[in-house]
C-alpha cells in the first residue's frame, strides 16, 4: 500500500481535475466510474461495463490502463489467503493448477466473450500465476543458457507481429514465459543497456502514461499530430521521474505503519478524489442528453433478434405506409422523418445490418467474436424484412438508409454472400447487390428512395461540438473539411450513380465547396463521426422538407402517395 497508493492517488487525483476541463459530459460520467473502479480497484469491472457499441472510443478513456492494476491487486487479495488455507507442501499444485484452469477458461471463453475474458480475473490469473511459479518452484532452478536469447527476442518480436489468434491466449503466455526466463536467468546484458532506470520507474511510467495520451486524443479528436504523440512521450519521462523521485519512493521507503489514523485519511482522501468529478458546476445544456445514441423510436428498434418484428414501439401508426430500413444510419433518420410523416413511419433497423438483400458485412479479423454469425443473422434479418413488406401491402414506401461503405473497399470488412461465400467489397458489386434489392422491392409493388448518410467526418463531431460549446480544451474546428467529405464520399457517389433509384443526399443541404457545415441554425447535427443527434434528425428533415425533397413522399389526403 505504501508503494502503490501515493503515486496512484496523485495520478488519479491530477487526471480528475484536468478531466473537468478537458471531457465532454458524458466522457466525464464515465470517468467517474472509471475513477471510482481505480480508488477500489475494481477498475476492470467499470470498464467491462462501458465496452458496448456505443460507449466511445477506448484511446480516449483517461484511466483505461487501471484493469490491470485492478487484476493485479485483486490477485494479491485472493492468493495469500489461499495459500494460508492449504498446507505449504500443497503450494506448487496449488499454483499450477489455478494457472492452468485460468488459462483453459481464458481460451475458451476469449471466443466466444472476448471483452470478459480481457477484463476478469479468473480468466488473467494466469498470467499473473506464471510469476508465482518462478518465485514458488523455479527461483533456485538455473534456466539453461540457451533459453535466454530466444526469450529475449521474442519479447521484442511479438509487440510488432503478434499472432491473429485471440488475446490474451497464445501471444501472452509467449510473453509471461519469455519474460520470467529473462528474470530467472539474471544476466547482466540489460543492465548497462538504461532499461533498469526505466524499471525503476515503470510503476508510475504505468500511472502517468495513458491519461497523457488520452487526454491528446481528446483535445485532438482522436488525430493527435505525430509531434504531438512525441511530446507526449517526453512528458510522459518527465513526469514519471518526478512521480518517483519526490512520491513513490520516499514514501515507500519512509517508516510510516499501519495505525487508525493513516486508514482514516486514506478512506478520507479517497472519497475526496471519488466526488471530484460531480463537484463541477453543471452546464445549462444537457449535452450527455443531447447526444445520447440515436437509435430511432425506440431502444427495441434496434433489433436483436434474427427476426423483423413489428413491434409497436418503433412505429407511429398502426398502418404505416412509409418504412425506414438499414442499420444506424437508418435509425438515426426516424427522430425527423416521424415528425415529417406523422400517422405514417415504420422502423426496421439492425446495427451494422444495411438494406442490401443477401449480403452483409463481415469483419476481416479472423479473431472477432461472432463474425459469421453476426452476418449471417443480417442476411436473415433482411430476408424477414422482405418477407414482411411482402405481406403488408398497406406499405407502400421503402427509404433505405445506412453506411454502404461497408459494401465498398473497406480495410476493416469484406461481404459475406447468403451462400457463405466471401466477395472482396467493390463498387461493382455494390452496385449488383444493391440494384438487385432494388428490383426485389419494385417487384412486390414498393416505391423505393435512398437517404444517403451524412457528411462522414474523421473525428468525434459531436464532442467537436461540445467542447467548442462549453469551452472546453480543442484543437481544431468542427466543420468537414470539404476534401475530408469527398474523400470519404468518393465511392459511394459512384455507387449511387449506377443504381436506378431517387436518392435524397444530405450532403446537397449541408456542403459547399470549403466545407460541410455540422450545425443547422446552431442546432447540433453531429453526435460522433456521421450519427446525427435527435435534434439534429429533426432540424435535418425540416430542412429536407423546405427544400421539396420529401413532397414525393408525403401521403394525400385519400392515403396514396403523390408520386
Amino acid at each position: 500500500m505504501k508503494r502503490l497508493l501515493p503515486a496512484a492517488y496523485t495520478v488519479f487525483l491530477i487526471t480528475a481535475i484536468l478531466a473537468e476541463m478537458i471531457l465532454t459530459q458524458a466522457d466525464q460520467s464515465a470517468f467517474a466510474n472509471q475513477l471510482l473502479g481505480a480508488l477500489t480497484f475494481t477498475g476492470n469491472f467499470a470498464l467491462l461495463g462501458q465496452s458496448g457499441y456505443f460507449d466511445g472510443e477506448a484511446a480516449a478513456k483517461p484511466l483505461l490502463h487501471v484493469w490491470s492494476l485492478a487484476i493485479e491487486e485483486q490477485y494479491y487479495l485472493v492468493l495469500p489467503p489461499l495459500l494460508l488455507l492449504i498446507p505449504k507442501r500443497q503450494w506448487r499444485l496449488t499454483i499450477v493448477m489455478l494457472a492452468i484452469a485460468s488459462f483453459v477458461a481464458c481460451i475458451l471463453i476469449a471466443h466466444r466473450k472476448p471483452d470478459i475474458a480481457f477484463y476478469i480475473l479468473p480468466t488473467r490469473l494466469w498470467e499473473l500465476a506464471i510469476g508465482s511459479i518462478g518465485v514458488i518452484l523455479l527461483q533456485n532452478t538455473k534456466i539453461p543458457d540457451w533459453l535466454y536469447w530466444p526469450a529475449l527476442l521474442s519479447l521484442i518480436v511479438i509487440p510488432f507481429f503478434p499472432s491473429t489468434l485471440p488475446h490474451p491466449g497464445l501471444d501472452a503466455c509467449v510473453v509471461c514465459v519469455a519474460t520470467l526466463i529473462v528474470i530467472l536467468a539474471k544476466r547482466s546484458t540489460l543492465d548497462r543497456s538504461g532499461l533498469n532506470f526505466v524499471g525503476d520507474i515503470s510503476y508510475s511510467l504505468y500511472l502517468v502514461h495513458w491519461p497523457i495520451l488520452a487526454f491528446a486524443t481528446n483535445i485532438w479528436l482522436n488525430d493527435v499530430p505525430f509531434a504531438v504523440r512525441i511530446a507526449c512521450v517526453l512528458l510522459t519521462f518527465i513526469c514519471s521521474f518526478f512521480l518517483y523521485r519526490y512520491i513513490e519512493n520516499p514514501i515507500r521507503r519512509s517508516p510510516v505503519g499501519p495505525s487508525r489514523t493513516l486508514i482514516a485519511t486514506t478512506v478520507a482522501v479517497t472519497v475526496l478524489i471519488a466526488v471530484l468529478p460531480y463537484v463541477g458546476k453543471p452546464h445549462e445544456v444537457d449535452f450527455a442528453h443531447l447526444m445520447r445514441p440515436n437509435v430511432g423510436f425506440a431502444t427495441v428498434c434496434d433489433a436483436k433478434r434474427v427476426q423483423y418484428q413489428p413491434r409497436a414501439e418503433c412505429r407511429n401508426s398502426s398502418e404505416p405506409k412509409i418504412m425506414v430500413w438499414g442499420d444506424s444510419y437508418a435509425m438515426h433518420l426516424v427522430a425527423g422523418l416521424a415528425e415529417t410523416f406523422e400517422d405514417s413511419l415504420v422502423q426496421a433497423t439492425r446495427s451494422a445490418c444495411g438494406p442490401v438483400l443477401d449480403v452483409a458485412p463481415i469483419e476481416r479479423d479472423p479473431s472477432s467474436r461472432n463474425r459469421y454469425r453476426n452476418a449471417r443473422e443480417c442476411i436473415e434479418f433482411n430476408r424477414s424484412v422482405l418477407a414482411h413488406l411482402e405481406s403488408n401491402p398497406e406499405i407502400e414506401t421503402v427509404l433505405l438508409s445506412g453506411k454502404f461503405s461497408l459494401y465498398l473497399d473497406n480495410p476493416r470488412f469484406t461481404n459475406l454472400r447468403s451462400d457463405d461465400g466471401i466477395v472482396d467489397p467493390s463498387v461493382a458489386s455494390a452496385t449488383d447487390a444493391l440494384k438487385a434489392t432494388v428490383a426485389r422491392l419494385r417487384s412486390i409493388g414498393k416505391n423505393v428512395a435512398i437517404i444517403s448518410p451524412p457528411p462522414q467526418a474523421d473525428f468525434n463531431v459531436g464532442h467537436c461540438l461540445e467542447r467548442e460549446a462549453t469551452g472546453k480544451v480543442l484543437a481544431q474546428t468542427c466543420v468537414i473539411p470539404a476534401n475530408m467529405h469527398e474523400t470519404n464520399s468518393e465511392e459511394l457517389a459512384e455507387l449511387f450513380s449506377r443504381v436506378p433509384v431517387d436518392v435524397i443526399a444530405l450532403d446537397e443541404l449541408l456542403c459547399d465547396a470549403v466545407a460541410c457545415s455540422t450545425t443547422l441554425e446552431g442546432v447540433p447535427l453531429y453526435r460522433d463521426e456521421g450519427h446525427l443527434t435527435y435534434l439534429g434528425s429533426k432540424a435535418l428533415a425540416q430542412r429536407l422538407e423546405v427544400a421539396g425533397k420529401l413532397a414525393q413522399f408525403t401521403p394525400t389526403r385519400e392515403g396514396l402517395f403523390a408520386r
